[in-house]
């Protein structure tokens, strides 16, 4: 779902990736669980230029890891949930966008 206001997107997503899994060794407040919305906001101008597809990219990437990390110390396991909740954030993000030119360097920047 997208909600345009000017030339901003707001960009409101949900996760249903993790739930309870790490809450057993992190806070449960630290990561997205079930149902719960995370939201970001970009300027559409940048979808005009390479260098702003870039720039949301990685803006996106970095909402999404942080959405989805765990504050304190944590086993490897919490860390590759952590790291599978942020990929899988950051698709839907791209995907909520709709934008071709994010979607392809999306898809460059998996590869």
């Amino acid at each position: 779902m997208k909600t345009h206001l000017s030339n901003t997107i707001k960009i409101l997503t949900t996760t249903a990736l993790i739930g309870g899994t790490i809450a057993a060794t992190t806070p449960a407040y630290a990561i997205p669980t079930i149902g719960e919305t995370v939201t970001t906001t970009i300027d559409a101008r940048d979808l005009k230029t390479e260098r702003g597809v870039a720039k949301i990219y990685r803006a996106l990437e970095r909402r999404a890891e942080n959405a989805c990390s765990a504050s304190g110390s944590r086993g490897l396991g919490a860390r590759s949930l952590e790291k599978e909740c942020a990929q899988n954030l950051l698709m839907e993000f791209v995907q909520d966008i709709g934008d071709n030119s994010l979607t392809n360097y999306y898809k460059k920047m998996q590869s």
